[in-house]
């Protein structure tokens, strides 16, 4: 009997020791719906950063007042001054400026495709060092696309008569592009399906318009542990297959 009565007496003042949650704290947003709530919108459709103790949102450069980079042209040329102005992040506009004086306004129509995030170096996204037509004299280009093994710039050709930059389409097309000054060549790098590799070769020709000098297949074969290339050439204005090799990943190319 007195056993039942002692444990009646513990459940009571078990009971009574239980404090009812708090409504302000049962109705407490999870830090997962306040950092949803201020997740920034950025034009264009792009995705946000998140945002946390260590992120504040701004992680693009911003482009509204405009940034300026100084490039050389040619030796006998003084500097161009280029203000980049756009968004956050992104590029719309460029003025070209010699000595002060305003040459040129140049639309990218770049409506926030590819994001400049701080800490990039300039030649990363614009470059004003590079000879694509092999003139001598130096041209600009714009980063437009930067995805997984894929950059697509657009690219503007030096012009001394007029002093302006033209806008060249043939070369803004070639994928992945990469100039080699001394043999005068173009590279454009795409990948396959499969994981092939196709490399083609362009040179400028007498009218200013791009041909396709060589091309190169690469696809790793599995029973040789090598990658096979398919190399081939410009021969009689054709381009032809000249010969295959068997060579390891890191061999370089010689164009």
């Amino acid at each position: 009997m007195y056993l039942k009565l002692f444990v009646c007496l513990l459940l009571i003042f078990s009971y009574c020791d239980q404090k009812p949650s708090s409504p302000d704290k049962a109705q407490k947003s999870s830090p997962a719906a306040t950092d949803n709530a201020k997740q920034p919108k950025l034009d264009g459709g792009a995705k946000a950063p998140p945002l946390d103790e260590s992120n504040d949102g701004d992680d693009y450069i911003d482009f509204s007042e405009g940034v300026s980079v100084e490039g050389k042209i040619a030796a006998s040329l003084p500097a161009f001054n280029f203000k980049l102005i756009g968004g956050d992040g992104f590029v719309a506009k460029i003025e070209v400026y010699k000595e002060g004086k305003l040459l040129q306004k140049i639309n990218t129509e770049n409506e926030g495709n590819t994001l400049i995030s701080k800490g990039m170096k300039t030649d990363s996204f614009f470059s004003t060092n590079q000879d694509m037509n092999f003139d001598e004299y130096n041209d600009i280009r714009l980063k437009m696309v930067s995805e997984v093994n894929n950059e697509i710039w657009k690219c503007w050709l030096y012009n001394p008569k007029t002093e302006k930059f033209e806008f060249n389409q043939e070369i803004s097309k070639l994928q992945n592009l990469a100039v080699k000054a001394v043999t005068k060549t173009l590279k454009s790098t795409s990948y396959g399906s499969g994981g092939v590799t196709f490399i083609t070769f362009y040179k400028i020709a007498e009218d200013g318009n791009l041909f396709v000098s060589g091309q190169i297949e690469e696809s790793y074969i599995e029973k040789r542990g090598k990658y096979e290339r398919i190399i081939k050439e410009l021969k009689s204005g054709k381009i032809v297959e000249t010969r295959r090799e068997y060579v390891d990943k890191d061999k370089e190319i010689d164009w």
